[in-house]
């Protein structure tokens, strides 16, 4: 969901509860929802900077940081993200007749949270792909740890930017069968889920 609405702007306790229970039932039957934050500064304890859907306890709070550093986009509070993900400065492709450059500069968690939910859905197919149950990885707490796994270690600046590319194999990279590449990304997932099946 890349959008955000405020408690205060919802003005009904009856909107803000019902969709708190979609998100829920929406992770009973293991449906993982991504959510953006805002892009501007909020303080938590101010009612009217309260944003659903991601402060909702069973969705992924994601915000965007810059490519290369981690570095956070939105300034002040912070402990609302669950991860970060590159959403600076990005080249978004236009029609010619809208922009004869092509594509259009950017910034903002809407951009971070599709590619947050574009890499889940990769890893579910990786996992069906290379014989896991992808049952599990449908599960909140699971996809959590495993985003958790790719995350910058403990020294890094910001240590919840996720980061894929540091943590599948190095060959990798060059490896031309689609096949293999999925079984040791299977490997890679299995691994980082934390039980058997």
């Amino acid at each position: 969901m890349s959008w955000t609405i405020s408690r205060e702007s919802a003005r009904d306790d009856n909107i803000v509860n019902e969709l708190a229970a979609c998100i829920e039932r929406a992770n009973f039957k293991n449906i993982l929802i991504f959510c953006s934050t805002r892009d501007r500064p909020y303080d938590r304890k101010n009612p009217e900077d309260a944003v659903l859907p991601a402060e909702l306890p069973t969705a992924f709070a994601i915000s965007s940081c810059d490519l290369e550093s981690g570095k956070p986009v939105q300034k002040g509070e912070t402990s609302l993200t669950d991860f970060y993900f590159p959403g600076q400065d990005i080249h978004v492709p236009l029609p010619k007749y809208l922009k004869p450059e092509g594509f259009e500069t950017t910034t903002g968690s809407s951009f971070a949270t599709a590619l947050a939910a574009g890499l889940a859905s990769l890893l579910l197919m990786f996992a069906l792909f290379s014989g896991e149950r992808m049952e599990d990885y449908k599960k909140y707490y699971v996809m959590k740890r495993v985003f958790n796994s790719m995350c910058s270690d403990k020294e890094a600046e910001n240590v919840k930017y996720v980061r894929p590319w540091e943590h599948f194999p190095e060959d990798l990279r060059h490896e031309i069968d689609i096949k293999e590449v999925m079984l040791k990304i299977g490997k890679f997932l299995k691994h980082t889920r934390g039980f058997k099946s």
